[in-house]
């Protein structure tokens, strides 16, 4: 047995939860007033090492894991009306790749590809409280509103995560609780992950070379923010609402979404000869969302040193996709396609 969820502190959550409903009948907050956040680290170019062969190989050689990596942060509302856009943290400051395009998320920079509290601090600022007074003035609502986020470190503290006039502000979860109460880990970051690896095999299927590494080296950082984005923008609203079941239930309503059915399994097996053996769903699942050989860390722990060197050492790498601008990127359901 292994997981977050062992080392849980579960005394903690009962009497957070009574902070957290005092707090929520004091300032007379919705669930369209009250947010999550919740960073994840992904590898945009990883493929499971045992599913991807060409169906007239004899056995497939070896080849060495490609870890380019992001930080991702998906912020929502517990109603899941309102989801803002994804925080990309990247290594490379200007890829080639992005050019002049308009990007359909908040990318930003930093030489591990990881969120500091300077990031987080500037993202709060200028992308969080001026999206959610736009939000709450659309549904008639106060431009009053609460962020929930786990005690990493790389988050300011809740003094300096406050709007001008104080009517948004942050709240920190538990240490040792967010396995089993954050919404944000309660099946959402999974969802995009899982959509985003169903995404990357389409993209390799629909490359026109033959070569499985050319394929991979083909899909740059800007296919990927455009596929995080697009995974993003379909995740279900009833699935953000049904998160919060574990921390605040008076928050779920009844929402009837159709579900997307397309088997994960069925991705990887379209690329397996017809005397190969198939990949069950369990499997892909599992690879889905990170586990067995492509185990990956959630976020990492950035120490005091560490920090100070972010943010006085500016990165100076120009690129970190070695390949060429795909020239369309083309939507069909809910995957992009490049078009050459």
């Amino acid at each position: 047995m292994a997981g977050e969820k062992l080392s849980n502190d579960e005394a903690a959550i009962g009497p957070f939860q009574l902070e957290l409903q005092k707090v929520i009948r004091e300032k007379k907050l919705t669930a369209e007033q009250v947010y999550n956040a919740d960073e994840s680290g992904l590898y945009w170019r990883l493929l499971p090492n045992h599913t991807l062969a060409s169906g007239n190989e004899q056995s497939a050689s070896g080849r060495k894991m490609m870890k380019m990596r992001v930080t991702f942060m998906p912020c929502a509302n517990a109603a899941g009306t309102h989801k803002l856009q994804l925080l990309v943290v990247g290594k490379s400051k200007n890829p080639r790749s992005f050019k002049s395009t308009r990007l359909p998320v908040c990318y930003r920079a930093q030489k591990n590809a990881w969120v500091t509290k300077d990031l987080f601090l500037e993202w709060f600022k200028t992308e969080f409280v001026p999206a959610v007074r736009r939000h709450l003035l659309s549904v008639n609502l106060p431009p009053q509103a609460l962020l929930l986020l786990d005690n990493c470190p790389g988050h300011p503290s809740a003094d300096e995560l406050v709007s001008e006039d104080s009517l948004i502000f942050a709240m920190f979860l538990p240490p040792n609780t967010t396995a089993c109460i954050q919404p944000m880990d309660q099946n959402v970051i999974q969802n995009v992950k899982l959509n985003y690896r169903k995404s990357l095999l389409v993209n390799c299927l629909a490359s026109c070379s033959e070569n499985l590494m050319d394929s991979l080296k083909s899909i740059t950082l800007k296919d990927t923010v455009f596929l995080l984005a697009n995974c993003w923008a379909n995740v279900k609203t009833s699935l953000i609402n049904k998160s919060w079941k574990n921390l605040h239930p008076e928050f779920l309503t009844d929402i009837d979404e159709p579900d997307d059915d397309v088997p994960l399994a069925q991705l990887f097996n379209r690329l397996r000869g017809p005397n190969d053996p198939q990949i069950s769903e369990a499997e892909a699942q599992e690879w889905a969302a990170g586990g067995a050989e492509s185990e990956l860390q959630r976020y990492e722990v950035l120490t005091d040193e560490e920090i100070v060197q972010a943010a006085t050492c500016e990165d100076d790498e120009q690129d970190e996709d070695n390949s060429v601008e795909i020239l369309k990127i083309t939507k069909v359901g809910n995957f992009f396609f490049k078009m050459g």
